[in-house]
């Protein structure tokens, strides 16, 4: 999802978009799922055997300006609107697009059923199943944490104090740097 600049036009109204705040300005969703299963019968059973696997990786970039504050003057065509219509700009301001950021890991699980006829009125399905959902992992180092007990903030070993805008306080707050 993308975010519009602030556009600023002599002698009309402009156009505030949100360039400064931190709401994400370009959302990166991508999730691959697999699932797979056999079925096997033998005699009064139904067996069936499967996993599943799914890789989330939900990201977006966020950042101060990173859309653009843009002002018409009206300096070349004599209008604030006809510089607009033109695409020429009296003055902008544009950062890049900050770090992207968000969250990322792999689910996994496996089962297994057994439908069994014990006998014409009477059928008993059991089965079991095995999943592996961990904690998201931060993209960049982005995922910290809050041990109460120590007061402390848990930063991810391997975090740079350059990784991301705040960073470098999570690390001092950490004790870290």
């Amino acid at each position: 999802e993308q975010s519009w600049p602030v556009v600023n036009i002599t002698g009309y109204q402009g156009f505030q978009g949100s360039p400064s705040d931190q709401r994400p300005k370009y959302m990166r969703i991508r999730h691959v799922d697999l699932s797979e299963a056999i079925n096997y019968t033998r005699g009064r059973h139904e067996m069936k055997f499967g996993m599943e696997w799914q890789h989330r990786n939900d990201g977006f970039h966020i950042g101060q300006n990173s859309v653009g504050n843009w002002s018409f003057l009206g300096t070349y065509t004599g209008n604030g609107f006809g510089d607009l219509l033109m695409g020429f700009p009296d003055n902008g301001t544009r950062s890049p697009v900050q770090s992207l950021q968000g969250d990322y890991d792999d689910f996994k699980a496996w089962h297994f059923n057994d439908t069994f006829r014990v006998h014409p009125g009477l059928t008993l399905t059991l089965g079991m199943r095995y999943e592996i959902n961990p904690f998201f992992k931060g993209i960049l180092h982005t995922r910290t944490g809050f041990d109460p007990s120590t007061g402390k903030v848990i930063v991810p070993a391997g975090t740079s104090a350059t990784d991301q805008p705040l960073s470098s306080a999570a690390l001092k707050r950490a004790g870290a740097s």
